[in-house]
């Protein structure tokens, strides 16, 4: 185990060192030197009110390792934390290293609207809806977002609230990075029935 180092960090020209970030600013790439790793970390991403941090994949640019800084955290007015993370082996994670920046408060643009600027670093996410079936046999579809992109095309599994699978089944197609399509097959007619549908995506 080694000790965690508070780490200088510059903007996207590599020689301007960051005092403050803004809240409401987009699009915004930091970079910090080395330190002795030749492998581009992950930072994790978060304020004193995250719950979860952030994983972004940063990149080596000209001798320094260059990340976006989530839009998500620049709408929050509390000072970034990014903590550097390595992995040396499937048992072995480190944090090596954190930048802290501190962010100015401002008032929110009127024509602010929210873009994800980075791609997570994210191997599964879980989550569930509400569908309503209606009172006609049939097939229905839900179009599914997943809350970050993945890196690559995930496995995705579904399960409704209901124990008869011979009336209510889900099969899923058109998978993505982004999203999946869940089809939701009914067998009951004369049946108007709210599902609950519990859905997870993971990369094997």
């Amino acid at each position: 185990m080694r000790s965690v180092l508070d780490i200088t960090c510059y903007e996207s020209d590599g020689i301007t060192r960051i005092n403050h970030l803004t809240q409401w600013d987009k699009g915004q790439t930091i970079c910090f030197e080395t330190f002795g790793l030749t492998s581009p970390p992950v930072v994790h991403w978060c304020n004193r009110m995250s719950e979860e941090a952030l994983q972004v994949k940063s990149s080596l640019k000209n001798n320094k390792f260059y990340v976006d800084v989530p839009n998500s955290l620049l709408q929050e007015p509390y000072p970034l934390i990014g903590y550097i993370y390595i992995s040396e082996s499937n048992s072995t994670s480190e944090t090596v290293a954190q930048i802290r920046i501190p962010l100015k408060q401002r008032q929110k643009p009127s024509d602010y609207y929210y873009i994800n600027n980075v791609d997570f670093v994210v191997s599964y996410q879980v989550g569930s809806f509400e569908f309503t079936t209606g009172s006609t046999a049939g097939a229905k579809t839900y179009t599914l977002t997943f809350p970050n992109k993945f890196k690559s095309i995930p496995v995705v599994f579904a399960t409704t609230n209901q124990t008869d699978p011979q009336n209510y089944a889900v099969s899923i197609t058109n998978k993505s990075q982004t999203g999946a399509t869940i089809c939701i097959y009914n067998n009951e007619n004369g049946v108007d029935k709210k599902l609950t549908v519990s859905w997870m995506a993971i990369i094997s």
